[in-house]
């Protein structure tokens, strides 16, 4: 009987820690996500108010960060350089699949990050 228990929380415990490490902070907003799409097409009645425009998006959030303030250090040479080349393309899979979207250096989904050890400065950039 101590046994069965003792495999039951062995097994359920990690289960149990697994789903509740998984689940959306509160800080989260589907509001983020993006806009209204409506292929082209007018917006359904009712709808108009969730359309994109104007608007700013989700409101800031505590711990938030600014994409302009993710710089590095200005005084010393990079380590490593990076340029990350974003393209809409037509995308065929292995399977033969051919779809339209986009790639990161003419591939999706992007190449590998180049290895680097930590604490290097890699500036990266894109075009």
């Amino acid at each position: 009987m101590v046994a069965a228990v003792v495999g039951a929380v062995a097994i359920l415990a990690p289960v149990g820690w697994f789903w509740w490490t998984s689940l959306v902070p509160a800080t989260y907003s589907v509001l983020g996500m993006g806009y209204v799409d409506a292929g082209g097409g007018p917006i359904a009645p009712g709808h108009a108010a969730h359309d994109s425009a104007g608007w700013g998006g989700p409101p800031a959030q505590p711990g938030d960060v600014s994409v302009a303030a993710l710089t590095g250090p200005t005084d010393r040479t990079p380590d490593v350089s990076v340029t990350l080349e974003a393209a809409a393309q037509r995308v065929t899979l292995p399977g033969g699949a051919r779809f339209d979207g986009f790639t990161i250096d003419g591939s999706t989904p992007g190449h590998p990050a180049p290895r680097r050890a930590s604490g290097w400065s890699t500036p990266t950039t894109r075009s």
